[in-house]
């Protein structure tokens, strides 16, 4: 819907359905990640997901033959009010990359249907972030933007560019941080990272292992420890209640 001329898909536990009914497109080129791909690589399998999402991407862009390639996720969509093709050619010739920032989705209260409403961090909105403390008080001053998700964004990178990794939520050069990047007006990334509770609560022992969740900062109280925090409650549904407080489209929060 957004004019993308070609998909590229990884797949990191590949299965002979997935790749059949996914190679049926003509405009989708899959790659199974399997013994035989990771043999014929440079460098064995690498043992992180993230590490292996890394070297894919810059797998694909070597070989991309379009003027630009965006890196998402599978619970990642584009928010855009026009097709991106007709934002991209606005975009300066002198930027390696376009840069998308989060839209976090908002799960419906009720339970049913997909989200419908998104949030924005506090600096996209153009607010300080001493907001988050009256927006969540109860855990708006240990969250980073508001979001339980990457604050990160996306990056959609022009392609022939030498000397260039293309990584998870950034366009290296040299191995260093691209610098030159452009903004789409009022276009995000949106991200449907825990779109009901249930979903949410299925993906805490990864997050927290080997995800989003686990712990980086010994100093910090962040998102991590709010979860050890809530799991060790007393009261059962602590964990519930901070979802609802942080991540439902209640009134309120809307």
């Amino acid at each position: 819907a957004e004019g993308a001329s070609r998909i590229y898909i990884y797949l990191d536990d590949p299965q002979p359905d997935q790749i059949a009914a996914l190679s049926a497109h003509p405009n989708i080129d899959v790659t199974a990640c399997d013994a035989a791909y990771w043999a014929a690589q440079p460098r064995p399998r690498m043992a992180t997901h993230q590490q292996r999402q890394v070297f894919n991407a810059t797998q694909a862009y070597a070989r991309c033959d379009l003027d630009w390639l965006a890196h998402f996720d599978v619970d990642e969509f584009l928010l855009s009010p026009s097709p991106l093709a007709e934002l991209l050619v606005k975009a300066s010739p002198q930027s390696a990359f376009v840069l998308l920032p989060p839209a976090e989705a908002l799960a419906p209260v009720d339970a049913t249907g997909s989200p419908e409403h998104f949030k924005l961090t506090a600096r996209a909105a153009g607010l300080p972030s001493e907001v988050l403390a009256t927006v969540y008080p109860t855990f708006g001053e240990h969250l980073r933007g508001g979001f339980i998700s990457h604050l990160e964004g996306k990056v959609i990178a022009r392609t022939g560019i030498k000397n260039t990794r293309l990584g998870i939520h950034a366009f290296l050069h040299d191995g260093a941080p691209a610098t030159n990047k452009s903004m789409l007006d009022q276009c995000f990334i949106g991200h449907m990272h825990a779109p009901d509770f249930e979903t949410f609560e299925r993906h805490l022992p990864f997050r927290m292992s080997k995800g989003s969740y686990r712990k980086r900062d010994d100093d910090d109280f962040r998102l991590g420890d709010i979860i050890t925090y809530l799991q060790e409650a007393e009261e059962t549904d602590a964990l519930r209640r901070f979802f609802h407080d942080v991540c439902e489209a209640t009134p309120e929060l809307l």
